[in-house]
This record gives C-alpha cells, structure tokens and sequence, in this order.
C-alpha cells in the first residue's frame, strides 16, 4: 500500500481496472493449461501465476509511461518518470530467476553481415583464423588488448562459474591479488631477473619498480608469511584467484588464444609435507581433468618443463590442435606424453644425435611432433618460495618452524573459452563436410540434402559450436516480423507468453530476436550461426487453431546420423506449447552445471 498511495487517484482507478484484467487472464491461462485450443478467447494475453506480478508491473509501465503496445516488458525500462515503477519491479527480480534479453542489447557490436560474413578459405586452414574477432565479439585498438562484447561474456561467467564449483569441491578459498607488484618481492623469489622480457616493468612518481604480475607465488607466499604462529592443525591451505593478467607476448594472434592481457585462473596449495604437497598435485591434476572434459575437449596431461617458476617437475595440459605454438611426443610403449622442448633440451645437453626418448620408460618409440595449444599447467614447487619468504608452520610435535610445501596450478580462462569454440566449431564442421562429401558419392539427391548445417556456402557462414556448459543463450525466440498476418493474429503475445513460461519454470535466460526489419530466415540464419542450441521460431504455424513454433535444435537431436541431424536443423520441427516444454526439460539438463 506504501506504493499505492503515492499513486494519484487516476491511476489507482487505473490500476483497480488492470487487476480486473488480470483476474481474466489468470482463468484464461488455466483454460490454456487444460486445453490448448484457442487461447485468445478474449484477446488478452494469458499470464502464469509465478509470473502475475511481473506481468503487473508491465502493465503499469505500460500505462503509466505510455508505452506502445509492442513495447513489450522485456524492453529497457524508463523508470525516469515514475520511480514508483522500478520499486514494484525490483521487488519482482527477486522472484523471477531468469532473465528476457532483447537481441539489440547483447548483440548491439555486430550486424547481421558481420556475424555471417566468413572467408570459405578457412574451414582448410584455421590456424590464420579468429572466430571471436571474425564475428565481432571481441574489439581491439592495441595490439594484444581485447575488450569483450557482452555475448562473450556471458560465456567467460560461465566457465568462470564452472571452475569456481570445481576449486568449492577440493576446498579451495578464493582470495583477490593486486595486479601490480613490487620489485623487491620478486628480488626475494629472484624472479626479477630471470623473466627477461616477459614482464612489464612500471615505474611510480617516487621512482619504485612495479611489475604487473603473470602470476602471484610471491604475493601468495608473503600472505602466508604474515600469519603468525601457523599450526599444522590449520593445512592444507588452498588459495585461488580468477584475475587478469600480464604478459609481454613477442607474438599477439589468433585473438584471445595469445594475448598480452589475458584472464587466468591461479590457485596456489600450501602443505605440511612432500607426500602431502603430492597427493594435492594429484588431487588438482584430476579436477582440471575433469573440467576439460565438462567442456568437451580432449586435452592431454604432458610433462612439462618448470621454466622460470621452479620446482621439482610440472606437467601441461595440451590441446592437439594447429592453433597452438607448443609441441609434444607421446610415447607409444607407455602412452606418457612430453612437452617436445623439453625432450629435445635433455637430448642437446647430452649431445645425443639418436632421436629423444621416453623419461618414463627409456624407450626410442615415439610419435612425431604434434603441434598443441596449452591451456592450463601445474607445478609442485617444494619450498622453492616458502624458503626464500619465510612461510612457515609449527610442526606437530615441537616448535620447530617448516617451510610449508607448495605447489601452484593454472587455467587460461580466456584461452579456454576461445580455443574450445575455435576447436569444437572447426572439428565439427570438418566431420560434417566428410560426411557431405561421403554421401555426395552415393547420389546427386542426398548431396543436396546432407549439405553441411554448420557451414552455409550461399551465405558464406561457419556456425559456430560452443561447450554445452558455457554457451551464452540456450534458447532463442524469433518473433513474427512486425506487422505481419502473425503479428496481428496475436502470434507475438503468445510467443511471449511462452517465453514467460520458459524462463519461470526452467530459470532460464531467453534472447529475444524482435528484429522488425530482417526476415525470420535472416534470423534463422544468425542464431544458427552465433550458436544458439535451440531455436524457437513464430512462423505461420503460430496461428493455428493450435498454435505452433518451429524447433531447430542445434545439439541435440533424437537421431545420430549425420544426415538426419542436418535436415532436421536445416527443416525444424513443428511443435506446440506443451511439446517444447517436454523436449527442454529432457534436453536442457545436457546444459547446466551440476550445483550438487
């Protein structure tokens, strides 16, 4: 009522008039539920009853603000007029959990032309190839410097959220690190004079050395340091970070895949001794295992070198692809794979002219040279740093002060998320057109019909394929075109109202293509190619007596042929209301992060 009575007696009336509608469209919504025939009986738009006080709070943006009527209540609100309205629909945020987004609002950096545009030259060679940069999701004015579109983002809080639930699982704490460091806490680590070129170096008004930190062994140590009298009751300590951070690259491409400001993930793990520090080694080593593979790429754990950063040994987490700049051998008697330069230093500093060999095993029998991108690396440090700083513990039994046993793991979080749509999209692509191709041998007729889904020659186009995990939208709704015999058939308010009821019921976030002035095969062709998994389209079956949409499902699909998945994505599938809300809820699951 505190609302209500600041409100003059015109509107209330008003508003007494609009809870009089919405009373009616409450029984029209249960007449929908029992029975789908002709849902607008009285020509108002139906409403859940999760959903009545945002649907309330439309109305009176509607009315109060004089809204048009296709304003609808995903629209931005202008809450400059009555700031009423934005109490009434802050407290309804608190009840809807997912969100409406308008395609102008996340996609405003990239036109249609831009998102399809594509060069047929690289489906052959990748290697000199930005999908992110291409499509315009990712801007730069420097060289190495990136500023990412809101689409991307959305994927980067994904994946963030992703190996945020993986660090809860081991029982790591997330921390924050300063990005700029001081000279003299890499002159204890001796860091500062052995990464060179590497590092940028900043001076302040008073003369003192910065760097802007690749990583943070020092800072991390040095907090351990501070804590007075640490017991061995209170290790392990487990320590991360997701941060921005820097390195001089000699070489920027490929977009986000070499850049010199980069996102990473970076947890450091304090022990009481080596036989713990390893079983932590091996704890953290199996959780990136297990993150990779939740992001559908086959990256291989490889023994590295320990660089710059120290330790007793490291290993690299490799993914086989042209992209990359590292290469590697497997061993083809025990099937331990090796970063190739640290296998071919052994052998030039023990002046062997025979071809490398396995650490492991001794044997020749190695694969030739494979060209990987790494995307993550871990190393058990000993007390490399714990020495040199003073991180120590009281032991058990006695007083006596133990250097705490390290080790520290990385994630290119911003690496990750573009290699795996740069790796999952090509590799995808590549399996369809041999197939294409396979099937354009048996016959003239099936070439036209299996021609590849994610790569459109009229159009010039590559689709691109996301992780299931950290795709940016999983559905996207085409509304009629405005002014179209579906439009004033009431063809958009019942594509809203199905919006409505997705969001409500799956928590879902739904981008709404309300793109008056394109085709909805336009937009067909723009969600299929950003990588939209399911694609709900208000075509002129949504006037039927028994209104139906157009499903592409993009991922999953009920048969494993490559040809059946092509014409069914190519052609959809006509369905009603209760039908795509019995296909989400068996299909979305493949797309969300298991909370437990």
């Amino acid at each position: 009522m505190t609302i209500l009575n600041k409100l003059n007696r015109s509107n209330f009336i008003r508003l007494q008039d609009l809870l009089k509608i919405e009373q009616r469209s409450k029984y029209l919504f249960n007449s929908i539920e029992s029975n789908n025939n002709h849902w607008y009986q009285d020509g108002k738009k139906p409403i859940s009853t999760a959903n009545q006080h945002h649907h309330h709070s439309s109305i009176l943006n509607h009315h109060m603000n004089d809204k048009k009527p296709d304003d609808y209540s995903y629209g931005k609100r202008d809450y400059h007029h009555n700031n009423n309205n934005h109490v009434v629909d802050q407290q309804c945020q608190q009840i809807i959990r997912g969100r409406l987004y308008r395609w102008n609002d996340v996609l405003f950096s990239s036109t249609f032309n831009e998102i399809v545009r594509l060069d047929s030259s690289i489906i052959d060679d990748i290697t000199q190839y930005s999908l992110f940069r291409e499509k315009n999701f990712i801007k730069s004015f420097d060289k190495g410097f990136f500023s990412l579109m809101p689409f991307v983002v959305r994927s980067l809080e994904r994946l963030i959220d992703l190996v945020d639930q993986q660090m809860f699982k081991i029982g790591a704490q997330k921390i924050q690190m300063p990005s700029i460091v001081g000279k003299h806490l890499w002159l204890r680590s001796e860091r500062w004079q052995l990464s060179g070129q590497e590092i940028f170096r900043v001076n302040d008004r008073h003369q003192s050395e910065y760097c802007l930190a690749p990583t943070h062994e020092e800072v991390v140590t040095q907090i351990l340091a501070s804590c007075n009298q640490l017991s061995h009751r209170q290790l392990p300590i487990y320590l991360y970070q997701i941060s921005p951070k820097y390195r001089d690259e000699l070489r920027t491409k490929f977009g986000l895949l070499r850049a010199r400001e980069f996102i990473m993930k970076d947890l450091y793990t304090f022990d009481k001794d080596e036989d713990t520090a390893k079983q932590t080694y091996q704890l953290v080593s199996s959780m990136y295992e297990n993150i990779f593979r939740l992001l559908e790429l086959p990256v291989i754990k490889t023994v590295g070198s320990v660089g710059t950063i120290g330790g007793k040994h490291s290993h690299e987490f490799l993914l086989e692809t042209n992209l990359g700049e590292d290469e590697m051998y497997t061993c083809l008697n025990c099937s331990e794979s090796f970063n190739a330069e640290l296998l071919d230093d052994i052998n030039d500093d023990q002046q062997q002219q025979q071809q490398p060999y396995c650490l492991n095993c001794k044997s020749h029998h190695l694969t030739t040279k494979r060209r990987a991108l790494e995307l993550g690396h871990s190393f058990l440090l000993s007390d490399r740093y714990s020495k040199r700083m003073g991180a120590i513990y009281l032991a058990e039994h006695s007083n006596k002060q133990i250097p705490l046993q390290m080790g520290c793991y990385g994630l290119g979080i911003s690496r990750i998320l573009a290699a795996s749509v740069e790796y999952l999209s090509c590799k995808y692509q590549q399996s369809l057109s041999s197939d294409s191709e396979s099937s354009a041998q048996s016959s003239s007729s099936s070439q036209s019909q299996s021609a590849s889904t994610l790569y459109d020659s009229a159009s010039n186009s590559l689709f691109l394929r996301w992780p299931k995990l950290i795709v940016p939208f999983k559905i996207c709704l085409i509304l009629p075109k405005r002014d179209s015999k579906e439009d004033h058939g009431k063809g958009t308010e019942f594509s809203m109202h199905l919006a409505n009821i997705i969001r409500d019921r799956f928590g879902e976030d739904i981008l709404i293509d309300d793109r008056s002035n394109l085709t909805i095969g336009k937009r067909l062709l723009t969600a299929k190619t950003i990588g939209i998994p399911f694609i709900l389209v208000a075509g002129r079956n949504i006037i039927d007596v028994r209104p139906k949409f157009e499903v592409f499902d993009m991922y999953n699909v009920g048969d494993d042929s490559i040809d059946a998945k092509q014409q069914q994505q190519q052609q959809g599938r006509l369905m009603t209301q209760a039908e795509i809300l019995d296909h989400l809820n068996i299909h979305l699951k493949h797309f969300q992060l298991n909370k437990d």
